[in-house]
């Protein structure tokens, strides 16, 4: 009987194994390598069906033994069902194996140490990027969709290529150069041809390892990079077997006009002859743009509040401890949730918001509820604004993938996602580009493939309440920033700081009014009174100071260096600013030196300081400064 499933397994393309085992997973090779054991096969109990596929191509497909009569319906439920519980014991199995795989795979890379030179590297006149060498081979992760390794790919000197022993490699894929940063995504088979096309384009390049693995990659980046273009760089082998892989994976496809891959063109033409077979057939949308095709593509800002947020955009939500940034944003969402303007800000509809936060929850029902009490003659559908039961670090790629999925699964359709804060959602350093720059790519895909506003809830600057906290790059990174700050004893002062493509508009005041929360369940029986909450009134356009004359401007700015380098807290030394990061004015002195430009800086400073304090930008208290 076993013989009928030899010929169904070498019907398609596979050399059966010599013993086939009943009841168990069966591995053997489905290539020409004895190594291999991507090949499987599953027979029944009763040796009258199996199940049987490859892993690495993730084919799978049923055998049944020959009948000489037609089953009944209840032997085909019973048969589809040992069908359904083989392919997921086979899975299982599968799993197991790639995970033990995967660990292997880590830790041998890790283990591994920074390549210099390399015979292969020189025969192929590339760069190490991400390789690494053990043993005298190079290695070359291959990561899953969520940027975890799970496998490996190990090129000799001579170069042979063996990919690491039970390995997944459908969808494992690495990049050469920045996906974020490139317009345009190319994809290619292999490592020196994927380095030869970044050489010559300076563009990002996926390695997919196989002609097999393509139609898997480009799937995955067709989800995450939506608004990108995408570009098949196609082997063009003697079997064409790249070329016709790539055609089926439905984008752009460019090869070489000669046997071979853009390596060996760029070995045996030079890398201008790469650049120019890749630009000149797929028209290349990098540098230089006329204004006629710009015109032809503008099109219009989708804004969900106007002037404040447009989808898809990463904005910024900074101010200084106590000033409200908070309420901002969930007034924001209170307003997108009932379709109501903004003061003066128009929301067009109904829009759902989802706001990670992960603690404070209590506070943020009261806020909700002095919300409603503001709004009291609108009518608030509750399921339009989710919360998350628990922070998320948005610098492991893993969690922002996981957000997006549960979303994705989710009968909710996320138009702005509040980040609030910063700091509560991510483990790492907020002064450290390269930590931010993981935490931009999180909020990148989050945006792009939710198609939603990002706000990042944030607190000013130590030494200057202007400014966000930490690195400058994430001003940098941001389609909008608004800062909130305090503008005396009772009054909140929005403004917008950066707006990529839009009008700042005017700066607005707001007062943060005390509110009683109406209904039994917000009654503290133990106060004998009502629990109260805030939220924030609006008090109307706000008026335009004189600006400072030269030299008090440059004092303010020398203290807001000086407060940033001695990062001295007034604790012990002012009562007032026990809190704040202060300077005594013989600290302050030299700073503003430095900036003052004139003959008699002693005056200059003298006459700075009274301005700065009599305006109360500057607060004194006893021998020490700091500001507002």
């Amino acid at each position: 009987m076993l013989s009928e499933l030899h010929d169904a397994i070498k019907a398609v393309g596979y050399t059966p194994p010599a013993h086939i085992g009943i009841g168990k997973v069966t591995r053997f090779s489905t290539s020409k390598r004895q190594s291999d054991k991507s090949g499987w096969v599953l027979v029944f109990d009763d040796g009258k069906g199996a199940v049987f596929g490859c892993w690495r191509t993730g084919e799978q497909h049923q055998w049944q033994a020959h009948r000489d009569y037609t089953p009944s319906i209840t032997e085909q439920e019973a048969m589809r069902q040992q069908f359904e519980e083989a392919k997921r014991k086979a899975t299982i199995e599968r799993d197991e194996a790639y995970a033990v795989a995967a660990r292997e795979a880590k830790s041998l890379y890790d283990a591994a140490v920074v390549v210099k030179e390399h015979d292969y590297l020189t025969d192929k006149g590339i760069n190490p990027n991400m390789a690494k060498v053990f043993g005298g081979k190079l290695l070359i992760p291959v990561y899953d969709e969520l940027g975890n390794i799970q496998s490996l790919q190990s090129i000799f000197s001579d170069g042979a290529k063996r990919f690491h022993s039970g390995g997944k490699m459908a969808g494992g894929h690495c990049w050469i150069g920045d996906p974020i940063a490139s317009e345009t995504l190319l994809i290619a088979e292999g490592f020196a041809t994927a380095d030869s096309l970044h050489q010559a384009t300076d563009l990002a390049v996926c390695i997919a390892f196989t002609a097999g693995n393509l139609k898997a990659v480009t799937d995955m980046l067709k989800i995450q990079y939506d608004k990108k273009r995408i570009v098949i760089c196609a082997d063009n082998d003697i079997h064409g077997v790249g070329i016709d892989k790539a055609n089926l994976c439905g984008v752009d496809v460019v090869y070489p006009e000669t046997y071979g891959d853009f390596n060996d063109v760029m070995k045996q033409h030079g890398i201008d002859a790469v650049r120019d077979t890749v630009f000149g057939k797929i028209k290349h949308e990098g540098l230089f743009v006329s204004l006629s095709e710009m015109m032809s593509n503008v099109t219009t800002p989708q804004w969900l509040i106007k002037g404040i947020l447009e989808r898809g955009s990463n904005n910024l939500l900074f101010g200084e401890s106590g000033a409200g940034k908070s309420l901002f944003a969930m007034d924001w969402a209170f307003c997108a949730a009932i379709g109501k303007d903004w003061h003066g800000h128009k929301v067009k509809e109904e829009l759902n918001t989802l706001i990670i936060m992960g603690e404070g929850l209590r506070g943020a029902t009261f806020r909700f509820k002095a919300l409603m009490q503001k709004y009291s003659g609108s009518t608030i559908n509750g399921d339009r604004i989710r919360f998350s039961r628990r922070s998320i670090n948005l610098l492991d790629a893993r969690e922002a993938e996981n957000i997006c999925k549960l979303v994705e699964d989710m009968d909710f359709k996320a138009d702005i996602i509040i980040i609030d804060t910063l700091h509560r959602n991510m483990v790492g350093d907020e002064n450290s580009s390269e930590d931010m720059a993981m935490y931009f790519k999180s909020i990148e895909l989050l945006a792009r493939r939710l198609n939603a506003a990002i706000i990042t809830v944030h607190h000013s600057g130590h030494g200057d309440k202007g400014r966000s906290r930490g690195s400058s790059s994430i001003k940098a990174a941001m389609d909008a920033e608004f800062c909130v700050s305090k503008d005396g004893k009772d009054v909140v002062k929005f403004a917008c700081t950066k707006s990529k493509d839009f009008g700042a508009g005017s700066d607005m005041n707001f007062s943060i009014q005390e509110v009683e929360l109406d209904g039994e369940m917000f009654y503290d029986a133990d106060e004998e009174k009502q629990i109260t909450s805030v939220y924030l009134k609006y008090e109307g356009v706000a008026k335009k100071e004189k600006p400072l004359d030269k030299n008090p401007q440059k004092c303010l700015d020398a203290l807001a260096v000086a407060l940033e380098t001695l990062k001295k807290k007034g604790k012990g030394l002012t009562v007032l600013g026990e809190d704040e990061f202060v300077s005594s004015l013989e600290e302050w002195r030299p700073h503003a030196y430095d900036f003052l430009s004139c003959q008699k800086p002693d005056g200059a400073f003298k006459k700075g300081v009274e301005v700065l304090v009599s305006k109360g930008l500057v607060i004194k208290d006893g021998d020490y400064y700091w500001l507002p």
